[in-house]
């Protein structure tokens, strides 16, 4: 898996296209939500039509990296088809004051986690398909000095 401070980031495919920017030099991206021209109102992901007032009108944006663990669980039976570690750290990460995120919490020991723990997202290296053929997403991990210093 690929941990923050990862300076050579693999060219391999995103699991889900446009869901992030780019890996920065420290393996940082940020999500890449909505904006609704009519209503103001934001969303991540992006959708097709505004969460709240349906208009077609949204441009995307790009989101802050920071955000604080809200919810979470341990994993431990993999559902099927996942081809990643076990026990993992799924949480609700709050960003941005009105955003919510569904991702890995990673760069800890699962029973270290806690509710209020300020993380950062990073690219994540998650095994897909029957070969477990490493595909690119988001995870959030602890976040640095330095990562808060760019917040």
């Amino acid at each position: 898996m690929m941990t923050p401070g990862h300076r050579s980031i693999p060219d391999i495919a995103e699991l889900q296209p446009g869901l992030t920017t780019g890996p920065g030099t420290r393996g940082e991206v940020r999500l890449v939500g909505q904006r609704c021209a009519a209503c103001g109102t934001r969303a991540f992901p992006a959708r097709l039509r505004c969460v709240s007032c349906f208009s077609d009108s949204t441009e995307r944006v790009e989101l802050s990296r920071v955000g604080k663990v809200d919810a979470f669980t341990v994993v431990r039976q993999p559902p099927p088809g996942y081809r990643g570690p076990v026990p993992y750290v799924l949480g609700q990460v709050l960003f941005d004051n009105d955003l919510v995120a569904l991702s890995h919490l990673a760069g800890k020991p699962v029973e270290d986690w806690r509710r209020g723990d300020i993380v950062a997202s990073y690219a994540f290296e998650l095994p897909v398909g029957a070969d477990a053929a490493p595909h690119r997403t988001f995870a959030f991990y602890p976040a640095s000095p330095q990562d808060l210093a760019e917040a």
